[in-house]
């Protein structure tokens, strides 16, 4: 063997080593989940990744919007005073009500943690509004999210008159947001989902597809239209890593 062929042959081995290992870590959960770059629209959990997760997932009542019977749900924790809660409720309901996730799906909406830690702060009013307008006409709390959305652009803004133009009774809606205390319990319910689930500030949530057990991938403020629907379709395809 000649000077120096030992060398170099130690060297293309390690080359070779170094090549399959990246190509293993390329390889995420099947074709349509790899993760080479960050990128949109892959199968994400963090955009280029996709975590498929294992846990309890029994949420609280919340309002909802889209299918009747249901194949995925989508869990969106907001914070009404949040600008980036509002792109992600517009993205997700826009989708949903073009039919562009292909799927039949239903969108599930809670607060998230720090809503009414403070009961006069403006966004805990404005939670406190929505679930009332949903107690108070089943079905309407859905609009009302996107009238409370819709003021954050206005410099003086008044929900309550906003949320009664739907056709609810502004004084049961007054009544309703200072003393119903089952509200009260619903939002503290949300907040205990939200830290249960790791989620301390909104947006963020879950896309889940039932079955024994569910499919359950999170998402964050990242999430788009496309992301979304390639997320559902990995999650209904079985195609997500599922995490430890």
């Amino acid at each position: 063997m000649r000077r120096g062929s030992v060398p170099l042959l130690m060297m293309n081995v390690v080359l070779i080593t170094l090549a399959v290992l990246m190509l293993a870590r390329m390889r995420v959960g099947g074709a349509g989940c790899e993760k080479p770059e960050r990128r949109e629209g892959t199968c994400a959990g963090e955009p280029g990744e996709c975590p498929e997760i294992r846990v309890g997932m029994e949420l609280p009542d919340a309002i909802r919007f889209g299918a009747a019977a249901p194949t995925v749900s989508i869990a969106l924790f907001i914070d009404l005073g949040s600008v980036r809660s509002r792109q992600i409720f517009q993205r997700v309901t826009r989708a949903l009500g073009a039919g562009s996730i292909g799927r039949a799906t239903e969108l599930r909406i809670l607060h998230a943690p720090g809503a009414c830690d403070i009961r006069e702060a403006e966004r805990c009013t404005a939670a406190l509004t929505v679930e009332c307008a949903e107690r108070l006409a089943p079905g309407l709390g859905i609009r009302a999210i996107g009238v409370a959305f819709d003021q954050q652009w206005q410099p003086e803004r008044d929900l309550l008159a906003g949320v009664a133009g739907l056709g609810v009774e502004v004084t049961a809606l007054r009544s309703c947001v200072a003393t119903e205390r089952e509200v009260d319990a619903r939002l503290a319910a949300h907040a205990e989902a939200a830290r249960r689930h790791g989620f301390v500030e909104a947006p963020a949530g879950f896309v889940i597809v039932p079955g024994s057990p569910p499919r359950i991938s999170p998402f964050g403020a990242w999430l788009t239209e496309a992301s979304l629907r390639s997320l559902t379709e990995c999650l209904v395809d079985g195609r997500c890593q599922e995490e430890p």
